[in-house]
């Protein structure tokens, strides 16, 4: 028995000096591949540096990308190349197809109803800010934990006579920017001190709308200021746009004709909601928001705190909802969401999963 257990013993001892030479063969592979792809990065490099249109830079990537696709420099190089082209929105669009996609960034644009609902309803300021306050914190922890992102948060109004024509003084305080914050963690970005600016920034908007509050036209809005505000993905970044809008839901613009004519046909469209079929009815009687020539495809949307007059009880909500999911459907809005006035806790999940759906 002794003998036996020996035996295996000394075939193992026979075997190591082999194991040794491949271990060492496995080394010297690794050590020789490691000092290739320098060679390999600064050859695709200079070829690039001699690139003079798209077809070349993209016979480069194609000749490296077996054993540079996933190499951030010679990628970070590529893109940087195809960027001094001058390339018109098609171009880069294709150039992004045969691309690996570059880092996202979220664009967040918040545009609050600062209409005469914070006077006719004496909680609407305080729930307002809480909501904005919930908005500041899932962006914050959204972004906090990232590296070398471009988000962004724009609060922004409707038109610029919001806030009593003042809306410039606190613009600049509510618009946070982490673009030129390269090679440092986002958490070194959010500050305490920043947390204070915002709420600070908040705080004076909603005072002045408060002393002269105007009507709230978001049809206005998405047809003229919007555009600006969102971003479009190019070669470096895909841009993900998120709107959020905080508003009762009625549409009615100060010294112009209401869009929102539920009063005026109330009698067709009461009755309506109450046999389930809003949608046709709306249909025939060619009401709605007018439509805006604006392309949202990529662009995703909450309409929060919608809340229905004590006149329009049980029929309004579905009217408005009705109303502008089909005024979203036009401008292609793939997510939009449309959120009655709640409890906070469920309002701040709400927000809370738009802004960052993985939560």
């Amino acid at each position: 028995m002794v003998m036996n257990q020996v035996k295996p013993l000394a075939e193992k001892k026979k075997k190591h000096p082999l194991r040794m030479l491949g271990y060492f063969l496995g080394a010297f592979l690794l050590l020789s591949l490691f000092l290739m792809i320098p060679s390999a990065r600064s050859s695709a490099l200079r070829a690039l540096e001699n690139c003079n249109n798209v077809a070349e830079v993209k016979q480069v990537w194609t000749e490296n990308r077996e054993d540079l696709g996933r190499d951030e420099s010679f990628l970070s190089a590529v893109r940087e190349k195809l960027s001094t082209l001058n390339l018109t929105e098609v171009e880069v669009k294709a150039c992004r197809a045969w691309l690996p996609p570059p880092p996202v960034s979220l664009n967040l644009i918040v545009v609050p109803d600062l209409s005469r609902r914070l006077q006719d309803n004496p909680n609407q300021f305080r729930r307002d800010t809480a909501i904005l306050n919930m908005i500041w914190t899932s962006f914050r922890e959204f972004s906090r934990f990232r590296k070398d992102t471009r988000d962004r948060l724009v609060i922004d109004v409707t038109e610029e006579e919001q806030a009593s024509g003042n809306f410039s003084v606190v613009a600049d305080r509510l618009h946070f920017d982490l673009s030129n914050h390269k090679g440092k963690s986002n958490r070194l970005f959010f500050t305490p001190s920043l947390d204070k600016e915002f709420y600070a920034g908040i705080r004076d908007l909603y005072r002045m709308a408060l002393s002269r509050p105007l009507g709230a036209d978001y049809h206005f809005y998405f047809n003229r200021n919007l555009e600006e505000n969102l971003m479009k993905s190019d070669l470096k970044t895909t841009w993900v746009n998120r709107v959020i809008i905080i508003t009762d839901g009625y549409l009615e613009p100060e010294d112009r004709a209401p869009l929102t004519i539920i009063g005026a046909k109330k009698e067709i469209l009461y009755p309506a909601v109450d046999e389930g079929r809003i949608e046709e009815a709306i249909r025939q009687e060619k009401l709605g928001i007018p439509a805006v020539d604006l392309d949202l495809s990529e662009t995703d949307v909450l309409v929060c705190e919608v809340k229905e007059r004590e006149s329009g009880k049980r029929h309004d909500f579905d009217i408005l909802r009705t109303y502008w999911s089909n005024w979203l459907d036009g401008m292609k809005v793939d997510d939009k969401r449309f959120i009655d006035q709640k409890r906070m806790e469920i309002m701040r999940k709400n927000i809370q999963q738009f802004i960052h759906p993985k939560a």
